[in-house]
């Protein structure tokens, strides 16, 4: 394989002690490129025949060993190169040089790069004669995930090659998309969605983004160009809930990038008696207010088994996802990491009902919903560690500054001996 910088020719052979080595060819060190996971046959076969014809500029000995593979497996041969997103030409290096092989029809396969059919019914004695060199020449084969698949499809014989060179013709300047995390998402039959799913592509503002969403519920759908979700939740979506939705944002540049993002849907069947509420919270310490929220909520009646318990994403400003619950009266508790649980009363009339928990108190590391000398103590044993150092805990970084340090020691010092509400 060569890039900017050429790179040494590596030995590919069959495996001491479990691959087969034929002819002239040794067992040693299989490549770590070739995929021998899917149905892959470690052989390899050397050959030095007389009268070789090498007209080719590569050196002789690189026609000498070849790699091929006996199983019948749909792709008979695979490679896989980890290389930069880029244009690439792929050389290909053939002699049909087994004397069982030396008429037009004896070995035909097919060839793929990234997916593509790029040589059909492939034929060494017709492109080249038998016992004779010949470079199969690839160019402008782009790359965008990272690694360039070559594969071999057995038509009649098995499929074989004597060398692979790839070289780097052209970088290309791209980016992935990224996309906000959703977190999961609760919803009722009858409910009208209008959903924004955010993403943003870092190293070009002006790049387009085409959404996809798959596995939706029913009566819903995503717009291409904006990725909003929008529709009404149909009767008939509880039966499949919950829902695994996946999300993929591609963008328009020179080679396209794709990103995905999951997130599960979970649809109630709704009733006269539907009702949701609306959250609003903020995290002492912090400008940023997003993450995700354990809710609970308890009938009056029953402090014992939660009625609604969700896990619910909030957004930097701290409203969290719209939360379906029965009209009634309840006490609801949220809880964060680090955080001292905070708990309400609430009744209950309607949909989208607003309600604002406040600024939750910081300080309370080992979430036993008390602030004292044993969270201290977890700080005082991390203090001064970042976010480059192994042991740094993010939950000990109470303001999220990439550091603990005296100013989240500041903020428990502050809280001390402060307890959360319980139910």
């Amino acid at each position: 394989m060569e890039e900017s910088t050429p790179l040494d020719w590596e030995s590919d052979q069959a495996t001491t002690g479990s691959g087969t080595a034929g002819g002239s060819a040794d067992l040693g060190t299989a490549s770590p490129y070739l995929d021998l996971t899917n149905n892959g046959d470690d052989t390899t076969y050397g050959s030095s025949t007389s009268g070789f014809v090498n007209n080719t500029l590569y050196p002789d000995a690189l026609f000498n060993q070849e790699r091929f593979n006996n199983n019948n497996a749909p792709a008979n041969m695979q490679w896989n190169f980890p290389v930069e997103l880029g244009y690439y030409t792929v050389n290909l290096l053939f002699a049909e040089r087994f004397s069982g092989n030396q008429n037009v029809g004896d070995r035909v396969f097919d060839i793929e790069l990234e997916g593509t059919k790029v040589a059909e019914n492939f034929d060494q004695v017709a492109q080249y004669g038998y016992n004779t060199a010949g470079v199969a020449v690839f160019t402008n084969v782009l790359v965008t995930d990272g690694v360039l698949d070559i594969d071999f499809i057995k038509k009649i014989e098995n499929p074989n090659i004597k060398a692979i060179e790839i070289i780097l013709s052209r970088k290309v300047a791209n980016d992935y998309p990224t996309i906000t995390e959703t977190g999961n998402l609760y919803g009722y039959t009858g409910q009208t969605i209008s959903r924004q799913i955010e993403a943003t592509d870092g190293d070009n503002a002006t790049q387009i983004l085409t959404y996809n969403a798959q596995n939706l519920p029913e009566g819903l759908m995503m717009a291409p160009a904006t990725g909003l979700i929008t529709g009404t939740i149909a009767p008939t979506a509880v039966a499949n809930s919950p829902y695994e939705v996946i999300v993929t944002v591609t963008d328009n540049g020179e080679a396209t990038l794709s990103a995905e993002s999951s997130f599960t849907w979970e649809v109630t069947e709704s009733d006269a008696n539907q009702g949701s509420i609306m959250s609003t919270v903020n995290l002492q310490g912090r400008t940023d207010h997003s993450g995700t929220y354990t809710i609970k909520a308890y009938e009056i009646n029953d402090l014992t088994t939660p009625a609604y318990e969700f896990s619910s994403n909030g957004n930097p400003t701290g409203i969290l996802n719209e939360l379906p619950v029965n009209q009634d009266t309840y006490k609801i508790g949220i809880n964060y990491p680090g955080y001292l649980q905070r708990v309400i009363e609430v009744t209950i009339t309607g949909l989208e009902q607003a309600i604002d928990f406040g600024e939750l108190t910081a300080g309370d590391v080992n979430g036993d919903n008390f602030i004292d000398g044993a969270d201290l103590s977890i700080l005082n044993i991390l203090f001064f560690k970042s976010s480059t150092n192994p042991e740094y805990d993010e939950i000990s970084d109470i303001n999220q500054d990439g550091i603990i340090d005296g100013a989240d020691l500041s903020i428990i010092n502050f809280n001390f001996f402060i307890s959360g509400d319980s139910f």
